[in-house]
């Protein structure tokens, strides 16, 4: 059938959401009733089993914005904004370290969601909008590094005999990448003395 507002009704009625529920329930209306109603409209045997949509992606994800600020939960938005309010910005003197505190702080975001038991929405809201902040700030504080990423270098032409190592440099990179940020996340520890605990 081609699509119709009863197979609309069908969908969001088998969905149950809250949103839709408190709607019909404002307007009086039954939604077992409207269901069975309306599957009757379209000639569809009332037995019919329940319309499943696949889950939303997480708010802050692909294409579905981050939620405002506003509604983001308070306790963790409060341990985020102490955290800018004292970014080690005066340790950046390059590049690596630039990349080092926005991956610390990212992660920072992540583990505040984890310790409130936040949902997804929640997360990656909070998570999109703690690295727009830092961003921010430390674009302020040192214009000179800001910008996208380190390219990485030429790549090596290799042997097909050699391809199994292929891998090796990406794994190198990263762990040098976490010894990085282990020793700037060492040498910044006072900064964040007296931050509000989840």
């Amino acid at each position: 059938q081609r699509p119709a507002p009863e197979h609309l009704l069908i969908a969001l009625v088998d969905q149950g959401t809250a949103e839709v529920l408190r709607a019909l329930s404002r307007a009086g209306v039954d939604p077992a009733a409207a269901r069975r109603a309306v599957l009757a409209a379209i000639a569809a045997p009332e037995g019919q089993p329940l319309l499943t949509l696949p889950p939303l992606t997480p708010a802050g994800t692909m294409d579905r914005p981050p939620l405002p600020a506003e509604r983001l939960d308070d306790r963790a938005w409060r341990v985020l904004r102490w955290r800018q309010d004292h970014l080690p910005l005066d340790r950046l003197h390059g590049r690596a370290d630039w990349e080092a505190l926005s991956r610390l702080e990212q992660k920072a975001a992540w583990r505040t969601a984890d310790r409130f038991g936040l949902d997804d929405d929640q997360r990656y809201s909070l998570t999109r909008h703690h690295r727009d902040q830092v961003r921010q700030r430390m674009a302020a504080a040192r214009p000179d590094l800001a910008g996208p990423p380190r390219a990485p270098g030429r790549p090596v032409r290799r042997h097909a005999y050699l391809n199994v190592t292929a891998g090796w440099g990406v794994w190198l990179q990263n762990r040098q990448a976490d010894v990085r940020d282990r020793w700037f996340r060492l040498r910044t520890t006072p900064y964040y003395r007296g931050a509000p605990q989840p």
